[in-house]
């Protein structure tokens, strides 16, 4: 019955599908990237924070960056903006002079419709700055001072949000059978957030951060480095300022090569989008803003240009939740009177009793630099990072946990390369840790033809390969140990409408998992075909499948052995987008998924959305969606990226058998003030309880409110 519900309301929309330019185009493929970063199967459970990216979009897209003026640095984080075309684009500004039109880029090889769509948001084109001196603007003086303070932006945002449902979390305490009561939260059940920033563009940054997570107390403990929120970041920083490139007091994140030594955990991973997902960006030295309690540095950094020569230097001092156990007599690491390391809490949760009793209970210190040469067409970089932290980490007995870090410092250091050679772009890191182990990794962009790219990419993590703070492009991106494995991606125009993206990726395991506790392999697959027969529609289909080894659950009759079975997912889309009118906006996905398991079919399921998108007048935009879906278990769970408010990120699993609904509204009341309004309802047909342990709910039904007020002043 759904699936007929499903193909009828589809038609019902695609009568519509051919009025009015396609909207958002950017936000879309923005949203779709962020979607399969989070959805690939190991990336699911990352505290991967997304804000810092999304945060310098935004940013430019309230003011835009001068192509007369950028450089490789700001360019490179736009998605849409490969090397190869970084470096077209300085090429034509070298040959010809500063670009006189935005529309000069239609000269420039490479720069399709496509691609001004992806990067048009972004970009402008304007006179030369006065500041700017030296080549290609090498090194801009930057605004003086009193430029700076006149034109200065300021910004204040508040946001909550909570579950309209009582959780087990903040019921009243019963006791066990031992007469004890059993744990509750400490706090309220809302999450609130509060930002302080002031900016000049990007030569000047400051703000405070403070956040408080649901069930967390608000207290203003001093002595306890508990002041109100129980998260409290905040930073100064100066930015282009002649060779002065970047000067960041307070929290920071930094990010250079591909990820094995310096990384800030942004990247987007295996997606669609097969050719340019493979790099990592290199944001350099970024101030910090964002409410993960983990992924950042707390210090100072400073990077200083000599001609074409970069160096940089950055130190670090923080708090890291940790749990801790006693030292058993037998251990000869520590004296008996110390604590071991079990484990690094990267949740940033402190609820309960237990999670407030890790809060910073360790400390962490960070130093590292990089010297980096910066050519027209090459760029190569030597980076290290030495990290010490306050007690040891203890590893773990299992097998698989055998050549896992443990002690108490680490010392990684690496070499990448970026060269850019015809129609090639070449690039890759390799990098050593402390305990010798290796990790490498090698790419190529090639724009074989106007309608033809490819990308290739092969990697190698030894076993005993150790960098904590690592972010690569892998299987286990957070986790670039014990894995090989090479990459293909191909994308073709066969027609002015047609595009046909690919990529193949097949990896091995050489040392156990926690999953398997044998050498293991497993692949994946995607294919996708997009469809534009005019700028006002968009339709895509796509395939993806994935298959690994894992332990099998079963047990054979008088054997107590584990052994290895394949599983395989496969996931199914057709997915809909178009304009109605200026006002109106639409898009619709149909989306099955097949859980099959030591080559038997286990289960399937499905799921249809509709979203609506309205912009009532200037000043008042609303956005819902329809959601039904219906899966046989968890296996064939299906992750749905949803609008939500800035600064927040919702892709939930649907599974079971129910509907899901959200309505968001973004309204502009005054000058400089937008407030957002979000409500968000699942109801399920096949459980009376949602969720489990302190987070259940009591009801077929789960909600959440959130609210969002913004002053720019």
């Amino acid at each position: 019955m759904i699936t007929k519900v499903i193909f009828f309301i589809l038609l019902l929309g695609g009568v519509n599908l051919a009025f009015a330019q396609l909207p958002d185009s950017a936000d879309a493929e923005l949203n779709l990237l962020i979607e399969d970063a989070m959805t690939t199967s190991d990336n699911q459970n990352s505290e991967q924070d997304w804000t810092i990216l999304t945060d310098y979009l935004q940013d430019l897209r309230r003011k835009p960056i001068n192509l007369n003026q950028a450089s490789k640095e700001d360019l490179s984080p736009i998605p849409g903006f490969t090397d190869l075309l970084i470096s077209r684009l300085f090429t034509h500004i070298q040959n010809f002079g500063p670009l006189t039109s935005i529309f000069e880029l239609q000269a420039i090889e490479g720069y399709t419709p496509e691609i001004f769509t992806a990067i048009g948001p972004y970009i402008k084109v304007e006179e030369i700055s006065k500041y700017d001196i030296s080549n290609r603007f090498q090194h801009p003086a930057g605004p003086p001072i009193s430029e700076l303070v006149k034109g200065m932006k300021f910004e204040l945002t508040q946001r909550y949000s909570t579950i309209i449902e009582e959780q087990k979390g903040y019921t009243p305490a019963d006791t066990n059978s031992s007469g004890q009561l059993n744990t509750r939260y400490l706090g309220e059940q809302v999450r609130s957030f509060t930002r302080f920033r002031a900016r000049y563009g990007q030569n000047f940054s400051f703000s405070l951060v403070g956040e408080k997570d649901a069930g967390e107390k608000f207290t203003w403990k001093p002595d306890n480095k508990q002041y109100g929120y129980d998260f409290v970041s905040g930073h100064i920083a100066i930015r282009n300022y002649k060779n002065l490139k970047c000067l960041t007091l307070g929290d920071y994140t930094i990010q250079y090569g591909q990820g094995l030594v310096l990384s800030g955990g942004i990247g987007f991973g295996k997606s669609s989008e097969v050719i340019m997902t493979l790099k990592r960006p290199n944001f350099g030295i970024r101030p910090y803003t964002s409410i993960n309690e983990f992924t950042y540095y707390r210090g100072g950094a400073v990077a200083y240009a000599i001609g074409r020569m970069n160096l940089i230097g950055f130190a670090s001092i923080r708090g890291v939740d940790a749990n801790l156990r006693p030292v058993s007599s037998g251990d000869s690491i520590v004296t008996s009177e110390d604590l071991l390391i079990s484990s690094l809490n990267q949740s940033g949760l402190h609820r309960t009793t237990k999670e407030l009793a890790a809060r910073n209970n360790i400390t962490e210190r960070a130093a590292g630099g990089r010297v980096e040469y910066a050519g027209k067409s090459f760029t190569i970089g030597t980076s290290f990072l030495h990290q010490e932290f306050s007690k040891p980490i203890l590893k773990g007995t299992k097998p698989y946990q055998q050549y896992d870090f443990g002690g108490n410092a680490n010392f990684v250091n690496g070499l990448d390369w970026d060269w850019v050679v015809r129609n090639l772009n070449l690039f890759g890191e390799v990098a050593r840790s402390e305990s010798g182990g290796i990790g490498a990794t090698a790419s190529v962009l090639a724009a074989i033809d106007p309608k033809m790219d490819v990308a290739i990419q092969v990697r190698h993590f030894d076993r005993d390969f150790h960098s904590l703070r690592a972010s690569a492009f892998a299987e286990r991106p957070f986790q670039p140990a014990n894995e090989t494995g090479i990459y293909t991606g191909i994308r073709i125009r066969p027609l002015k409408k047609f595009t046909v993206s690919t990529y193949f990726d097949k990896y091995y395991f050489p040392w156990y998992l926690s999953t398997s506790t044998y050498p293991s392999n497993g692949q994946d697959w995607l294919g996708q075909v997009n469809y534009n027969p005019t700028k006002q529609m968009e339709v895509y289909v796509r395939f993806r499948t994935e298959r690994k080894d894992r332990n099998s659950s079963e047990i054979i009759p008088t054997q107590n052995l584990d052994f290895l079975i394949p599983f395989r997912r496969d996931n199914l889309r057709i997915n809909f987008r178009n304009q109605i009118s200026k006002q109106f906006r639409m898009a619709s996905r149909i989306e099955t998924s097949w859980y099959t398991e030591n080559g038997k079919s286990n289960s399937r399921g499905i799921m249809f959305y509709q979203d609506l998108s309205w912009d009532v007048m200037r000043s008042i935009k609303l956005v819902g969606r329809f959601a039904i879906f219906e899966t046989q278990d968890f296996n064939t769970r299906i992750y749905v990226y949803e609008n939500d408010i800035p600064g927040v990120y919702s892709i939930p699993a649907l599974s079971g058998r129910g509907s899901r609904y959200y309505a968001m509204m973004n309204f502009n009341p005054i000058k400089g003030m937008d407030i957002w309004l979000r409500y968000s309802l699942t109801y399920y047909r096949d459980r009376n309880v949602v969720s489990s342990g302190l987070e259940e709910t009591q009801g077929p039904r789960r909600s959440d409110v959130r609210i969002q007020v913004r002053f720019v002043f």
